[in-house]
């Protein structure tokens, strides 16, 4: 049920991601949620992860679910199939508390990842 609860979390998000939506992005973020990417903190703060997430929208399209690590994340594989970048969630009570990004090429080699159906 709680792995169940998570990956609706993370979808979720990637629908607020898809839509460009603000406010739904707010939403599913603790207010204290923090970005990390490639282990850098990035942002803290619901309002300042979901503008710096919105950065990105371009790449929503190709954002598919998957487990990280084991964990409920986000792949995104755009045309030409591999990978740029892994997104894994650390989900509390019911929203998004963290959020690590891993766009290096090295590292992503190396993370286990299992692609969901959509």
């Amino acid at each position: 049920m709680k792995g169940r609860r998570q990956r609706e979390i993370v979808g979720a998000f990637l629908t607020a991601l898809r839509d460009g939506s603000f406010e739904d992005l707010v939403a599913v973020f603790d207010p204290d949620v923090v970005l990390r990417v490639d282990r850098a903190e990035m942002a803290l703060g619901a309002g300042a992860v979901a503008r710096q997430v919105l950065a990105f929208q371009r790449l929503a399209p190709y954002g598919r679910p998957a487990l990280v690590d084991g964990a409920p994340g986000v792949v995104t594989i755009p045309p030409g199939g591999k990978a740029v970048a892994v997104t894994g969630f650390a989900v509390g009570g019911d929203r998004i508390v963290a959020m690590d990004v891993l766009a290096d090429p090295d590292r992503l080699e190396r993370i286990d990842v299992i692609v969901l159906d959509n």
